[in-house]
């Protein structure tokens, strides 16, 4: 056989040789390339490296899950829960492999978690009280949609436990409810009376003067239509709101106070934000929602800065009774977004405010 015969063959050989690799890994080229880069199924490069450290591969095959990706990750991976993390619908939030590790602690499956989806996606959830979310819910079922802004009050836990005193009671936007307290010490500083013509009395009946202002250019505006508004009552001391439960509890009991009347430190009325109005001279508010005067006010008073504090519906949220005589100042921008929304002063420092109340974990 001559020499440029043999080359021949040797060529034949080479090139036959390179299309049977080549074809190998054409036809494989998911088993060898994805086998030990799982970046091509989307997984980041630190998941896909531990995907080979740990030797999961198996159980990964050609499946990606960004609940496993983020997992992997994180330092919180723990690989009993490997099939779980594959089967968990993942939410974009800081605190959602805790959230699921907690979950899958307490034997959760992963198609138990997806269906508390509801809470881990709020953009009001907070891991630290992940247990007290679950607990409001299993007795308040009904109540899914809104389960994280309600234990957020406090909701969770009975009116005056766990109490919190508050730290800026100066705070335009303070939240003060059966959960959270004035500091005992507390006064506001800048009080400021009414004139006698806007009061049911002489006696001196003062609130901040942001409220002040704004209230007496909403009775000056109501009056313009024929209406009279009357102030009945403005800041209290803690004296006197003290001397207002405890009449209240002797007339009515407990029980009623409780609904109809603020312990000492949790009124509104003592920080000169809160007004109680009356649409009669003689200083009756019982009957407020009888006039067109409170139906002015159910219009208006968001324009001036005021909301109803204590509306009709809302009294499982609020603690109190129906108060359609009861507002409070809390600025024409905060006023209008809470008469948009239908909402509670609770609500809305929730939602927009951040509020977390300390009630929200169990103690």
């Amino acid at each position: 056989m001559g020499d440029n015969m043999k080359k021949g063959m040797l060529t034949v050989i080479i090139v036959w040789s390179i299309l049977l690799i080549g074809s190998l890994i054409y036809f494989n080229r998911d088993k060898i390339f994805k086998g030990t880069n799982y970046t091509n199924l989307g997984y980041s490069e630190i998941s896909s490296q531990k995907i080979k450290d740990l030797k999961i591969d198996a159980f990964i095959k050609d499946t990606y899950s960004k609940t496993l990706d983020k997992a992997l990750e994180s330092d919180k991976y723990v690989n009993d829960y490997l099939q779980e993390y594959m089967n968990i619908d993942y939410i974009d939030n800081n605190d959602f492999i805790n959230s699921i590790n907690d979950l899958l602690k307490k034997d959760y499956k992963s198609n138990d978690i997806n269906s508390l989806s509801f809470i881990l996606s709020s953009p009001y959830y907070k891991y630290e009280v992940l247990d007290s979310y679950l607990q409001y819910y299993k007795k308040n079922s009904d109540k899914k949609d809104n389960i994280v802004i309600l234990t957020n009050i406090g909701l969770n836990n009975d009116f005056y436990t766990n109490i919190r005193e508050i730290k800026d009671p100066d705070n335009l936007l303070v939240l003060v409810n059966k959960y959270n307290k004035l500091p005992d010490n507390y006064k506001p500083s800048n009080l400021e009376d009414f004139d006698s013509k806007y009061k049911i009395s002489k006696h001196e009946k003062p609130m901040r003067k942001e409220a002040h202002d704004a209230l007496i250019k909403l009775i000056d505006d109501i009056n313009k239509e024929g209406m009279d508004l009357w102030i009945n009552s403005t800041f209290r001391t803690k004296d006197y709101q003290n001397e207002l439960f405890t009449n209240s509890v002797k007339r009515n009991g407990m029980e009623h106070a409780l609904i109809y009347s603020a312990k000492p430190r949790h009124s509104e009325h003592e920080t000169g934000l809160a007004v109680d109005l009356s649409a009669e001279k003689s200083g009756v508010i019982e009957t407020f929602d009888k006039f067109k005067q409170y139906d002015w006010m159910k219009e208006n008073a968001h324009k001036y800065g005021f909301i109803e504090r204590y509306p009709k519906g809302k009294e499982w949220i609020t603690g109190y009774a129906y108060e359609p005589w009861h507002y409070r100042y809390v600025g024409v921008e905060v006023a209008t977004k809470i008469k948009e929304e239908g909402i509670t002063f609770e609500e809305y420092s929730v939602k927009y405010l951040g509020y977390f109340s300390s009630t929200a974990k169990e103690q």
